[in-house]
């Protein structure tokens, strides 16, 4: 049976936020996962946690904070599969931009012969179809709602932030019922994933069983010095845009770091073309560009053309 005819305040939810190395999945790999489980109930519940090691030279540690140190003995993604696919069947998958993060988790599975179809919903675009606001970033939607958002870029911190805002925006789906009444509100991406059935839990026994788990909290908690994280411009704009949206205050350090590194105008035309690139491949991967995401892209093009240059100029 899938979730669009089930009651949407019966089920339960299993919210999740991953960290990467870039935003090309298979030439970059998950290094961070945390899932968090919403219960019929309303309780928010921590569910997994881990550093994963992404068996390729570390990248994106301006944004992350993670280094190749952190993920010295972490596990593998085989090695934490099994706790994973615990922590995430038999529930619906939410995430912010979920979409980034299951194609990741899509190409992750897909090494070890599992087909993750499964029903998501993204809360940046629950943001406009309910009528709350239009779509940003976690940070700019929790601010809102006054939601506290701890460790801001840890997979875990993240997914508990994104756990309280979609408990948060059931309170505007009172007059809703099914997630078929859901969808009917308006066609976006993750509406059409709801014709599918949660992840049977019996999946999980035909993986290995894990190794422990790595939180990030333990890689420096014997440690009193501080990250210092150097900003790098190829991984700030890449940071800025891993949401489709930058803002005005991302613009202005944007413009700061470019010009600390002395940037010449054929490097600056290389990383905005890599940037692109990358972007476009994020949102052509399920072969459907919305119109949310088109204005997305006329909003990035205009801000490379800022910071310098645009394909095109």
């Amino acid at each position: 049976m899938t979730v669009r005819n089930s009651k949407i305040f019966e089920s339960s939810f299993a919210i999740l936020d991953v960290e990467t190395t870039g935003l090309r999945p298979g030439e970059d790999r998950v290094v961070e996962v945390g899932v968090v489980h919403l219960n019929p109930t309303g309780e928010v519940v921590p569910a997994f946690n881990s550093l994963v090691k992404p068996n390729r030279p570390m990248a994106g540690t301006e944004i992350h904070g993670i280094t190749n140190e952190d993920i010295k003995d972490a596990p593998t993604f085989e090695e934490i599969a099994r706790s994973l696919v615990e922590a995430i069947s038999g529930r619906v998958i939410v995430g912010h931009n979920v979409y980034f993060d299951m194609r990741f988790l899509n190409y992750e599975f897909a090494r070890l012969d599992l087909q993750l179809d499964v029903p998501i919903i993204c809360t940046m675009a629950l943001r406009s179809m309910l009528g709350i606001g239009k779509r940003c970033k976690l940070e700019e939607a929790c601010a809102e709602a006054g939601i506290p958002l701890s460790f801001a870029h840890s997979a875990f911190g993240d997914a508990m932030a994104c756990a309280c805002l979609m408990k948060e925006y059931l309170n505007h789906m009172t007059d809703l019922r099914t997630f078929d009444d859901l969808a009917r509100l308006k066609k976006l991406k993750f509406t059409e994933s709801l014709d599918f059935r949660p992840l049977p839990p019996e999946i999980a026994k035909y993986f290995p069983s894990s190794r422990a788990c790595k939180p990030r909290d333990s890689v420096s908690a014997e440690s009193d010095e501080p990250i210092t994280i150097v900003p790098d411009y190829t991984g700030s704009l890449l940071g800025a845009a891993a949401d489709y949206e930058i803002t005005e205050e991302e613009i202005i350090q944007l413009e700061k770091i470019k010009a600390e590194q002395g940037l010449s105008v054929e490097q600056i035309k290389a990383i905005h073309a890599r940037v692109l690139a990358w972007v476009l491949t994020g949102l052509s991967g399920d072969s459907w560009i919305d119109h949310e995401e088109e204005k997305a892209l006329r909003h990035l093009m205009g801000v490379l053309h800022r910071l310098g240059w645009a394909p095109g100029d």
